[in-house]
């Protein structure tokens, strides 16, 4: 994502497989159903448009959902 606009990696190094356990998948799927017709992304904003940044994502989906699991965040490893 660049500006905003989605756009093909540089490099084919850049396309990664994400493996996501199976009680994942079906949260992940269940979801889109609400989001499908807006988008091709799974995880809107409140105004029904795509995330442009990652940070925006650990910000307002990933902190909090693991704040009411109870789970302590830690930085992705890179």
């Amino acid at each position: 994502m660049t500006d905003g606009k989605l756009l093909k990696p540089k490099t084919i190094d850049s396309i990664r497989d994400v493996v996501i356990i199976e009680p994942l998948q079906k949260i992940v799927l269940n979801h889109k159903q609400y989001t499908f017709m807006k988008s091709k992304f799974v995880f809107l904003t409140k105004w029904g448009t795509n995330y442009t940044q990652s940070s925006n994502i650990v910000k307002n989906i990933w902190r909090p959902t693991l704040k009411v699991l109870g789970i302590r965040f830690r930085k992705f490893i890179k």
